[in-house]
């Protein structure tokens, strides 16, 4: 094994420069505008969908989603960024997927990585640093297939100037590098021992991977690995679980109630073992060496509006994991949804009683002290439910008229709000923020007692002649390893057997699921024919499991209500 292994296939780096790039063009028609978009690739022939708005010259711009997909009729996905984009190409923050399963996280310029950003390659290899023209640029941590890490310098893509380099096992010095090669000598191979390192498969998240299959209608929770102290830390790639995990703002907007669907699956732990020894290395038995499992009792909390026709004062509190809320306080202000959130001197607060899977609140108060009549506005939900059901004896002229009374009244009663009232075809339709901050407090797995202070801002919609609906839930899977939810320095053996090769190098996954949202401390132990025990570095995972799934039946919100 050498040092050299470090070294990476540039052109995996590469998400979008090409000497043949043009202007790729969605014709406008009766039903949408036109719409372009800055493509790297136009010999590829590909084609691409736009989610979000355009500029003056049909450029797209602002936030969005922009897919990349492949020629044919059965819809295949290259690749997917989901951030900002500016005069149609890439600027700002954003996260692009490939259809290998890497996964870029970071800022963009002229369509480009430029600044900083993480890096996860479909293969295993990993970079979290600097960026200049889609290029490793500055300083940067990264870490090759083989285990070796390298934390330094880098210089148009390749490694340059002073680094600290840590070997497979975890021995650490200094380094020099010039123009991708290393000016001190590296260690002999000989003093390298058989070693295992731990990594995530990327490419069972790909687009053609294991979960985008099983869940092409549904969001799926996945994962990502980060190195941390010589530790493996494993954690949701979610951005729910992520808005709480960073304080907020947690909220659900009409949007996404109409479709919040999610699909649990398995951790793919990638297991790869070296053998830098001039003798082949025969394993007898491997296992999961256990150090805690507990479960993970803290709550995972979104606000939402509560209304089942517009014209409700009420907003609710989601736990979308199966744990206790013991106390529950949200302070926060009305304000109107074009403005810029603004966060602090909250003028109405709620105490809310402990509950497990949902808890509704009142903004009445708030809505009183805007001057808007909510007599009126709760007008709206009895007319919808008078006029839901058609009929023989179904009544238009009649329904018309009480809705244009209902409308002038409620027009009337928005005081200084109702110049952000809108809608089309005579429709009134007053669409407010809700922004402040949630306080929840829980008992974790030691029966101490632990809280959390999010920001919350979620759209609020106080008056609109539309009804809004459910949906459906995900599937389920069957998986390999089972981790408990509780126990303390524990053994899980699983059925790898292998002779791996002098100077030769194996690399497996494996399936990691628990029952219930829980948190893992472990280490993976191969044990060879000569007795010889090889022990990964340390990997904690957190695992999540949404309250109201169930591996047979899968997961669906309105078991929550």
């Amino acid at each position: 094994m050498k040092v050299q292994h470090l070294r990476f296939a540039l052109l995996a780096l590469l998400s979008g420069s090409s000497a043949f790039a043009a202007w790729k063009v969605i014709p406008g028609d009766e039903w949408s505008k036109e719409v372009r978009v800055w493509d790297p690739a136009p010999e590829l022939n590909l084609s691409f969908r736009w989610s979000g708005d355009t500029n003056s010259r049909h450029e797209a711009e602002g936030v969005g989603s922009l897919e990349w997909i492949l020629p044919g009729d059965d819809y295949q996905i290259l690749s997917r960024y989901s951030g900002t984009m500016k005069a149609g190409k890439r600027e700002g923050k954003g996260v692009w997927l490939h259809r290998s399963g890497s996964k870029y996280d970071g800022e963009w310029k002229d369509n480009v990585k430029h600044g900083d950003g993480e890096y996860w390659l479909g293969s295993g290899e990993y970079y979290k640093g600097e960026f200049q023209n889609d290029r490793m640029h500055g300083q940067g941590l990264w870490i090759g297939l083989d285990g070796f890490i390298y934390d330094g310098g880098f210089l148009a893509g390749k490694k340059h100037g002073h680094a600290r380099l840590t070997m497979p096992g975890g021995a650490a010095r200094d380094s020099l590098w010039e123009d991708d090669r290393e000016v001190d000598p590296p260690p002999a191979a000989a003093n390298l021992k058989p070693n295992i390192q731990l990594a995530l498969d990327r490419s069972q998240y790909a687009f053609t991977g294991e979960v985008a299959q099983a869940s092409d209608e549904c969001e799926a929770i996945e994962y990502l690995g980060r190195p941390s102290d010589g530790t493996l830390v494993v954690e949701p790639d979610w951005s729910v679980w992520s808005d709480w995990n960073r304080g907020g703002p947690v909220g659900i907007s009409d949007a996404d109630s109409f479709g919040f669907e999610v699909s649990v699956f398995p951790v793919f732990l990638e297991i790869r073992l070296f053998n830098p020894s001039a003798i082949p290395l025969s394993i007898v038995s491997a296992e999961i060496e256990g150090e805690e499992s507990h479960p993970d009792l803290e709550p995972l909390l979104v606000v939402e509006d509560a209304g089942s026709h517009a014209g409700s004062v009420l907003c609710a509190v989601l736990n979308l994991k199966d744990s206790q809320v013991d106390s529950c306080e949200i302070s926060y202000n009305l304000q109107p949804l074009k403005e810029k959130p603004g966060y602090g001197d909250y003028r109405f607060k709620e105490t809310l009683p402990p509950f497990r899977k949902k808890v509704e609140f009142s903004i009445a108060k708030a809505v009183d002290s805007l001057g808007i009549d909510s007599e009126a506005i709760s007008m709206i939900d009895a007319f919808e439910t008078e006029w839901n059901v058609e009929g023989e004896d179904y009544d238009y002229e009649k329904r018309s008229a009480q809705e244009e009374l209902i409308r002038e009244r409620v027009r009337k009663g928005l005081g200084s709000f109702a110049k952000h009232a809108g809608g089309e075809d005579g429709s009134l339709v007053l669409d407010v923020r809700v922004v402040g901050e949630m306080t929840a407090g829980w008992t974790d797995h030691l029966g101490n007692p632990a809280s959390r202070t999010v920001k919350v801002n979620f759209l609020k919609t106080l008056c609109s002649l539309w009804p809004e609906y459910g949906a459906g839930g995900p599937v389920a899977g069957k998986f390999d390893v089972t981790l408990p939810v509780s126990a303390k320095n524990y053994a899980t053996p699983f059925p790898y057997r292998k002779t791996v090769a002098a100077n030769g190098a194996e690399r497996f996954t494996l399936r990691m699921v628990s029952g219930s949202s829980s948190r893992h401390a472990f280490r993976i132990r191969l044990t060879a024919a000569d007795g010889t025990r090889i022990v990964s570095q340390p990997c904690k995972l957190t695992y999540l499991v949404p309250a109201g799934f169930s591996w047979e039946n899968g997961f669906v919100l309105e078991e929550l209500e």
